[in-house]
């Protein structure tokens, strides 16, 4: 695993603890962790670090990729700010990304 040069995580984000596992043991405290929200109805990751670019935060996916918007809105699809723990919502303007909850 000498070449290894980053590790990407799909699915579900991952904790602090297994970031961290990751990092030491396979990563062998040089490769840098990808964490991203990535959905089947996305069919890409919208939601991730680009390696070099921007910085990686354990526990975090980052920011979202060029032209997307994520929301967080209530149960009547109204739009919060700031942190919440409702619905995700996207919302960007590629055809291949419209307009959904998730």
């Amino acid at each position: 695993m000498t070449d290894l040069k980053v590790i990407g995580v799909v699915g579900e984000t991952i904790d602090n603890q297994t970031w961290d596992w990751l990092y030491e043991k396979v990563g062998r405290k040089r490769c840098p962790i990808i964490n991203t929200y990535f959905q089947s109805e996305t069919g890409c990751p919208i939601i991730f670090a680009i390696p070099g670019v921007i910085p990686v935060k354990p526990g975090s996916v980052s920011l979202p990729f060029f032209g997307v918007q994520p929301v967080i809105i209530d149960e009547n699809g109204s739009e919060l700010e700031g942190e919440g723990s409702e619905c995700l919502s996207i919302h960007c303007k590629n055809p291949l990304l419209r307009s959904q909850s998730l």
